[in-house]
C-alpha cells in the first residue's frame, strides 16, 4: 500500500486536514515500536521527535519526514523494536533518575503549564502566505485572536501554555502584560 509522506505541519486541520488518518497510523505505529506519542492525527513536535529518533537507530537520515523509505522500515515485522524506553525529552533536559519511568505528560516536580510548554518544543513559524495552525491557536488564548504566524507570539503561547494547566493568563498578546 503507499503512503503519503507526512512532516511536521501534517494532518493539522488548517493545513492538511485530509492526512489525519494517515498520521494517525503514523503514531500508532510508533506506539507498537516503543515510542510515546499520541495518537491525535496531527504530526507535532513529538511526533517529529519520535520520528527522527526512530530514522536514526535505523540508519535512516533523520529529517523527521515521513516517505517511503521511512514507512517501509516503519511497517516492516522484521525489524527489532527501537523505541522501548524512549520518551520525548527537550534539549538541556536530563534522563530522568532510573527508578523513575520516563514521561512526557507530567513530573512531580514541574508545573503543569511547563509540561505543556515543553511538548511544543519545534514550533516555529512557516514561510510564505500559510501560517502555522499550532501558532493560530496560541494566538486563540488572547483576545487579539491572530490569523497569523508573523505576529510575536511569545504572550499567547505563555497565555496559551497557563489555559491548558486551568491556569488564569492575561489574556494579552502583549509580552508587556507579564510585568508588574
Amino acid at each position: 500500500m503507499l503512503h503519503s509522506t507526512l512532516r511536521l505541519g501534517s494532518g493539522y486541520p488548517d493545513l492538511s486536514p485530509f492526512l489525519r488518518h494517515e498520521v494517525q497510523l503514523l503514531q500508532r505505529t510508533l506506539v507498537r515500536w516503543g515510542y510515546t506519542v499520541s495518537s491525535d492525527g496531527e504530526f507535532g513536535p513529538m511526533t517529529v521527535t519520535a520520528v527522527r529518533s526512530f530514522q536514526q537507530r535505523q540508519g535512516l537520515r533523520d529529517d523527521g519526514i515521513v516517505g517511503p523509505r521511512t514507512w517501509s522500515i516503519l511497517l516492516s515485522e522484521r525489524a527489532a523494536p527501537t523505541g522501548s524506553g524512549y520518551a520525548y525529552r527537550p534539549p538541556n533536559v536530563s534522563e530522568p533518575s532510573p527508578a523513575a519511568a520516563p514521561s512526557v505528560l507530567s513530573t512531580s516536580t514541574t508545573p503543569a503549564w511547563m509540561d505543556f510548554a515543553r511538548n511544543e518544543v519545534g514550533q516555529q513559524e512557516v514561510a510564505g502566505q500559510s501560517a502555522n495552525p499550532r501558532i493560530i491557536e496560541y494566538h486563540a488564548a488572547t483576545t487579539l485572536n491572530a490569523q497569523s504566524d508573523e505576529v510575536a507570539w511569545c504572550s499567547s503561547f505563555v497565555n496559551w501554555c497557563l489555559k491548558k494547566a486551568g491556569i488564569p493568563g492575561t489574556r494579552s498578546a502583549a509580552a508587556a502584560s507579564w510585568v508588574g
